[in-house]
């Protein structure tokens, strides 16, 4: 089981609510991070997460910093498959050229450069821009598709590690108000389908993202709060 947890506290929205994560990980202070990794930030935040493995569940903060994901996928020494959900498919160009890594680039990256993933499966995306040229190594998967993980995940190999990335941004913003527009699913569709994942494959690591704003209301963070507490109720 998903025990250690760690938050990567870029925004400080974590300091907004109760203590979940054993371990909080202050990166306020490291410019260069905000939407867009600089090469300083990558090697300090390398660094500052050698300590810890690739097992556990890790919050991430908003959606701004998802591509901390890489951090943790580059902790996997063999091959794996990957499961996001998001409402966007984080594969497109990057602004000022392919070298640097952002919230929108960061599965592309991973699926350029580690040789290790085997498969993604984007679940909550409708886009499918950007995806020409890597479209063997994806699947993507509808809001309604998941209605039925069994049917939604059939192709992901029992044998084969997976690791779970989660922008909360996939869901309604009656369920969580995130800082990025966002989809439809309901918390109760994430949830059956991380529990479907976690009861028959062998989940290495998962992470959270899509924090609201740090000066969100206080119900808001309180419902943001209260999926990260159900999520980690499914994992452990």
């Amino acid at each position: 089981m998903l025990m250690h947890k760690i938050d990567m506290n870029f925004s400080g929205v974590y300091q907004r609510r109760d203590r979940l994560s054993e371990t909080t990980i202050g990166l306020s202070d490291l410019p260069g991070t905000n939407g867009y990794l600089s090469d300083e930030a990558r090697d300090t935040i390398r660094e500052t997460l050698r300590p810890f493995p690739a097992e556990g569940i890790h919050f991430l903060d908003s959606g701004n910093y998802h591509y901390a994901t890489l951090f943790w996928l580059e902790k996997v020494d063999q091959p794996y498959q990957l499961v996001v959900f998001d409402h966007h498919t984080d594969m497109q160009p990057s602004a000022w050229g392919d070298d640097l890594i952002s919230c929108g680039s960061w599965i592309k990256t991973a699926l350029e450069q580690d040789l290790r993933l085997q498969k993604v499966w984007l679940a909550g995306s409708r886009e499918e821009a950007y995806l020409e040229g890597l479209k063997e190594k994806i699947q993507l998967l509808s809001e309604e598709d998941l209605s039925d993980p069994e049917s939604a995940f059939c192709g992901l190999d029992a044998e084969t590690l997976l690791y779970i990335s989660v922008d909360k941004d996939v869901l309604s913003k009656e369920e969580v108000d995130t800082n990025w527009d966002q989809g439809e699913l309901s918390a109760d569709g994430l949830l059956n389908c991380l529990q479907y994942l976690v009861s028959h494959f062998d989940v290495i690591g998962v992470d959270v993202c899509g924090e609201p704003d740090p000066n969100a209301p206080d119900a808001e963070i309180l419902k943001s709060e209260e999926i990260d507490r159900k999520i980690v109720s499914v994992l452990t």
